[in-house]
Parts: structure tokens; sequence; C-alpha cells
């Protein structure tokens, strides 16, 4: 049964809309709220590179915040949604554009950058 407040990351992972956190084998990571709003508008993009502009845009608005801000933020979210944030399965980094948030890993994707 499909629960609207979760959604599925990969097998035993998803993120819990209702808790704002992410849940691998049943433990429970909580996110700030800012960690929260990009990892949530990613996932509503599953599967497709986010551009590094709408991101900032969506999450801060008119403030402006620097590329190397938002790299800190999505390094901290690897940090809780990956088992090994340095080999990430589920965040990639989209060389030259943003990132993509992947719910299976496929064998290959071009110009995905899986070091961070």
């Amino acid at each position: 049964m499909e629960q609207p407040w979760k959604i599925h990351l990969g097998p035993n992972v998803y993120l819990d809309l209702r808790q704002e956190a992410v849940v691998r084998d049943g433990m429970v990571r909580n996110l700030s709220r800012l960690q929260f709003r990009l990892l949530h508008f990613l996932a509503q993009h599953l599967n497709t590179p986010v551009s590094t502009e709408s991101l900032i845009e969506y999450v801060w608005g008119q403030t402006w915040v620097s590329r190397d801000e938002l790299y800190v933020y999505i390094s901290r979210i690897k940090r809780i949604l990956e088992i090994d944030p340095t080999r990430p399965d589920h965040l990639l980094t989209v060389r030259g554009y943003g990132y993509l948030l992947r719910t299976e890993p496929p064998n290959y994707i071009p110009n995905m950058n899986r070091d961070g």
C-alpha cells in the first residue's frame, strides 16, 4: 500500500515527509529544515537532473546563496542518505549542471560524478 507521506528512494530507504527525515533500515535520520527542503525538491524530480539554480531558488528564494554553500548542504545530506557518502548511489552531482536524486542505481549513467 502506497503511503503519501513516504517517498521511496531505494530498498529500505525513504524520505518521511511527516518527520522531515530520511529513514534507512528503520533508523530515522533527522534533517534540518534546509536539508529537508533540498531533498524534498530533488525527490519531487526523482531520476531527473535538477539545476543548481533551481535548487537555490526553491530553497532560498531571492536570497543570494553561493554554490559553495549549496555544496555544503548537499554534502551533509549525502552523509545522512548514503551508505558511503564518498561513493553515493542516490544523490549524484551532474557536472556543470546540478544534482540528481535517483531511486535505483543503474549500471551506468554518463556525465555523473559519483565522487561527490
